[in-house]
């Protein structure tokens, strides 16, 4: 699944390995910690995304996504609204009406 959350520069994107992705992914497993990643994508998203620093928001909005999806999938609205944010502040306005609908 690629959901072009990075930058369009080749030089800002810092891709994490196989192994290091998957470690970051096994340690959400309990109920409610999706909440603490919507709050802290959601601050990234006002205090850096809207800056143009993105790196750090979109990994945390896929590390949402990936506990939601396999976790807490009937809870992620909240999730995906904040992520249509955040694509609306990368002004990709189609991918950001597609997840309000």
């Amino acid at each position: 699944m690629s959901l072009n959350l990075e930058s369009e520069k080749e030089n800002e994107i810092n891709v994490l390995t196989g192994d290091q992705e998957v470690a970051y992914f096994e340690l959400l497993k309990a109920p409610g910690q999706g909440k603490a990643l919507t709050n802290y994508a959601e601050y990234l998203l006002m205090t850096q995304a809207m800056k143009g620093k993105i790196k750090n928001t979109a990994f945390w909005f896929r590390l949402g996504l990936k506990y939601y999806e396999r976790i807490e999938p009937a809870l992620m609205d909240r999730h995906l609204t904040m992520l249509a944010l955040f694509y609306a502040t990368r002004d990709k306005k189609m991918m950001a009406e597609g997840l309000y609908r």
